[in-house]
């Protein structure tokens, strides 16, 4: 059996858990663009379509809308919201790049957090920032084994800071249940902080489609394959069928089903 994420959210890079002739390689490849969701077709949601990219497996889209908002948050008066759909796609890329076995996935990583520092910066309330910052930080963890319990700390500090200023975050939870993970390994009980994420999730409405609202899909999954691993294989459907109905295009999560069986 293979555990698509090794370290917390690096959800797209197997490590092998146990012996066994089955391996959860959730993502095929790179697949063809087949075009945003409705709302971003709609809107031109830079949130939804990064997250469709990441979803579908689409890096060259990926790469596409990275160059896009690169060149939009170029001058001297750029939007903070610019520069976090720029950290966004960058943490999208560096996550495929793990999965891919492509080199360079701390490079985009590193850019995040620059970029990121830069917005807070400008906005040092954001709690917003301080999440995703926090959770490129985890992935840096691992790629820097001499820096490894300092990106930790980091991580840590910006969450703590981010609970602070938005209490009850889903997207914080989803962030600590990666440390958690980071921490403990991948092995165990379901962590309670993703358990927590999940909830959270599931009792958020969103007020603005500019608004950060990633991270309910990939909880789902990342839930409900730690309970396939537990072995509670309705508990695991139900909530990759959530991460379904959150992503009708997850491509990681239809896998995923897959292997529920019928």
């Amino acid at each position: 059996m293979v555990l698509w994420y090794r370290q917390p959210m690096r959800w797209l890079r197997p490590i092998r858990l146990n012996s066994g002739p089955r391996a959860v390689l959730l993502v095929a490849g790179c697949l063809p663009w087949a075009g945003p969701p409705a709302l971003a077709q709609a809107g031109g949601d830079m949130q939804a379509q990064i997250l469709y990219a990441w979803q579908s497996t689409d890096m060259n889209r990926l790469q596409a809308l990275r160059q896009s908002l690169q060149q939009s948050a170029q001058g001297a008066h750029v939007a903070t919201g610019a520069l976090y759909h720029l950290a966004h796609a960058d943490y999208r890329i560096a996550l495929l790049r793990l999965f891919l076995h492509h080199s360079g996935a701390e490079r985009p990583l590193q850019d995040c957090v620059h970029e990121l520092s830069d917005l807070l910066r400008s906005d040092p309330a954001s709690a917003e920032a301080m999440i995703l910052q926090a959770a490129c930080y985890v992935q840096l963890a691992p790629l820097r084994r001499l820096q490894s319990a300092y990106m930790q700390l980091r991580a840590r500090q910006r969450l703590g800071r981010a609970a602070e200023l938005s209490p009850g975050n889903p997207r914080a939870a989803l962030v600590e249940a990666q440390l958690e993970l980071q921490a403990r390994g991948a092995t165990g009980p379901v962590p309670g902080e993703l358990d927590k994420a999940a909830r959270l999730f599931e009792g958020i409405v969103t007020t603005s489609s500019d608004a950060p609202d990633w991270g309910d899909a990939e909880t789902y999954l990342m839930l409900g394959h730690a309970w396939r691993v537990q072995g509670d294989m309705v508990e695991a459907r139900n909530w990759i069928e959530k991460a379904l109905i959150a992503a009708p295009d997850f491509k990681a999560a239809r896998m995923e089903l897959a292997l529920l069986g019928h």
